[in-house]
């Protein structure tokens, strides 16, 4: 056997080897392995020296010189396990024992007489030190080692048995708030969601079914006009409370067709009024008494005339009228009322013949008044009897108020009371839903028309006239 084999070989001795390299000593070759296999080789005699012979020294090893004369050149140097390493040394040829011991179903070996050798001191068998294993990482908890001790391997292809792990206690309040949090999260995730959808869904269906279309808007002469956009067209898909009308080229006065128009933002659309003059007139009559053959006119029969228009008033009958007054007696009397538009109605009035009347009638209108404190218009037109020497027959008050707004009439009309009447006017008062006017009608004397007016007239009815012409009254 190559000696070089058996030093290339160190630590992985088996008796096998050793046994054929001669001479073994007395300490075991000892081998441990890192990861915990334990490898332990042993002789039975080492006591025993076998020399080897000359031609088997080791290439590699040290030569050993004896001091003996006579001893040969060279000996065979004895393979000593290193106690700590577990590798081969070489021993000097002068610690070799001169009495050969025999081994143990091994061939008698010749006495050596030359030199003398010692016999080597036991080694005590080094106690196998277990080589640590290394400590494994703990894949579940981010490469931190568990809390346990490595196995111990018996052998090198063992096992080991896999980690156990302390599954922490969960804090439930924590969790419940951490779900509760996403919870809501996704809530108002889902909110904005719906509702960015919902905003843009709407404004494109707006957008496409946005119309503004204007009505066929017909408006009656002398009406006050509305500001209410939804009476002058049908808006969808904008936002009405956005949305104004201009209305200042209708003039409510004049029968014609006027041009409005609708802004809805930047869209303006524009529409067509018409004003005209649809309703028949209305009168409020007067009573008429006069002498056997006396001149009467139908004029003399009306108070007032209402409408937006200039009122007509004429007889229906004109040769009726002259019977009528030939005889002392009480008539009835047709008037036939039109306005300037061809709307026109018949009204029965009634006249009275008597020897105690006058004899002719004259009317003083005066200009209308506004009222701030019931907000209505005040027109007053007195209506005087003349007798047959042109004086003062007898007096009637006429006093019209005339409302703008339907809820100012109604409060006026609740509170009416005869004995306080409207505004100082008490009288006969007729009341008017449709036109939302009150009509008080009073018999005056000379004595209260001049407290009335603060005059100090006469009953002569030519100085009456003008003095109610100098106060701005008109008189026919």
């Amino acid at each position: 056997m190559n000696t070089n084999e058996n030093t290339n070989n160190q630590g992985n001795m088996n008796p096998q080897n050793i046994n054929s390299m001669g001479p073994t000593p007395t300490t075991p070759v000892n081998s441990t392995m890192n990861m915990g296999v334990e490898t332990n080789t042993g002789l039975q005699n080492p006591a025993f020296q076998q020399p080897a012979p000359t031609n088997m020294m080791p290439q590699n090893g040290p030569t050993i010189q004896s001091t003996t004369q006579g001893a040969p050149t060279n000996v065979n140097p004895t393979m000593t396990p290193s106690p700590n390493t577990g590798s081969a040394s070489m021993t000097d040829a002068n610690n070799l024992s001169t009495n050969p011991q025999p081994m143990n179903n091994g061939p008698v070996m010749e006495t050596i007489p030359q030199a003398t050798v010692e016999s080597p001191t036991p080694v005590n068998n080094p106690t196998p030190v277990q080589a640590p294993v290394p400590p494994q990482p703990d894949p579940m908890n981010s490469g931190a080692m568990p809390n346990q001790t490595p196995p111990v391997l018996d052998n090198f292809n063992a096992v080991p048995a896999p980690p156990t792990f302390e599954e922490k206690a969960t804090d439930s309040k924590k969790g419940n708030k951490k779900i509760i949090i996403i919870v809501i999260i996704v809530l108002l995730i889902i909110g904005i969601g719906f509702g960015i959808y919902y905003f843009l869904t709407k404004a494109k269906a707006s957008g496409a079914s946005a119309d503004i279309a204007t009505r066929e808007l017909a408006i009656e002469l002398g009406e006050t006009l509305s500001d209410n956009v939804d009476d002058y067209a049908a808006i969808t898909g904008y936002d009405k409370t956005s949305c104004t009308v201009d209305t200042s080229n209708i003039e409510v006065d004049k029968v014609g067709a006027y041009k409005y128009y609708i802004h809805c933002g930047e869209k303006e659309v524009e529409g067509t009024a018409i004003v005209d003059d649809t309703k028949e007139p209305t009168i409020i009559p007067s009573e008429v008494v006069v002498v056997p053959n006396a001149t009467v006119t139908a004029d003399d029969f009306v108070e007032q005339c209402i409408d937006a228009s200039k009122c007509t008033v004429k007889f229906q009958d004109e040769e009726a009228v002259k019977t009528s007054l030939s005889k002392i007696g009480e008539y009835d009397i047709e008037l036939l009322v039109s306005d300037e538009y061809n709307n026109e109605v018949v009204t029965t009035v009634k006249l009275t013949v008597s020897n105690n009347a006058p004899v002719k009638y004259l009317t003083c209108t005066a200009n209308p008044v506004n009222v701030d404190e019931i907000y209505s218009t005040l027109s007053e037109s007195y209506r005087f009897g003349v007798d047959s020497s042109n004086n003062l027959y007898n007096a009637i008050l006429n006093s019209q108020f005339s409302f703008d707004d339907i809820e100012d009439y109604k409060s006026v009309k609740e509170s009416y009371s005869e004995s306080t009447g409207v505004y100082n006017r008490i009288g006969q008062a007729t009341f008017n839903d449709e036109n939302k006017s009150i009509i008080i009608k009073a018999n005056k004397t000379i004595e209260e028309i001049n407290k009335d007016l603060d005059l100090t007239l006469s009953k002569d009815i030519n100085t009456i006239q003008m003095y109610l012409t100098i106060l701005g009254y008109s008189c026919k």
